[in-house]
């Protein structure tokens, strides 16, 4: 007769799982899956640099790519770590505008420059991004501190004579 009251039907409710407890599995196995494939492909590209570069090119190897290629492993480790540190404390892998953004931003920008400075040395002059994306915000955070946030004002659209028909309309028959 209550059926909702059996054992039963407790069981196979709590076998199905609920739709928040799928949704956070969900997430876990993408935490699971970003973690494992980025420090796979971390440690891969650092070894394929070294190799590349140590071993192919050796003749042409200079102090400049020593230090390059240890700033760029370290940046990568830091933005790898602070991310999963972030994620163990109870943080999403997508969350908009937080640190996990940045620091994936600047873990791809990183790897992207090791990836084509084995083609061009030139391809390290993307870091210097950082300090212009960094000069940017301090000078934006000191504008509108100072001349303080303009307000924006209302836009007034201009509707189309099909939208001011429907709007009458609409308004007619609200009122009637």
């Amino acid at each position: 007769m209550f059926e909702w009251c059996s054992s039963e039907w407790a069981e196979t409710r709590s076998a199905k799982g609920s739709m928040a407890n799928q949704s956070a599995k969900k997430a876990d196995q993408r935490t699971k899956d970003f973690r494992q494939y980025h420090g796979l492909a971390i440690v891969g590209l650092a070894v394929l640099y070294a190799l590349i570069k140590f071993l192919i090119f050796s003749a042409t190897w200079q102090r400049m790519h020593t230090v390059l290629f240890a700033v760029s492993v370290v940046m990568q480790y830091a933005c790898y770590s602070w991310i999963f540190s972030h994620l163990e404390s109870g943080g999403r892998l997508d969350d908009k505008g937080g640190i996990v953004e940045k620091c994936r931003d600047v873990l791809y920008l990183s790897m992207i420059a090791m990836t084509l400075s084995l083609v061009s040395d030139y391809a390290w002059l993307l870091y210097s991004i950082f300090p212009l994306y960094l000069v940017w915000k301090v000078l934006t955070w000191i504008g509108s501190s100072v001349f303080g946030s303009k307000e924006e004002e209302p836009v007034e659209y201009q509707l189309s004579k099909t939208q001011q028909k429907k709007m009458k309309r609409a308004e007619k028959f609200g009122r009637g």
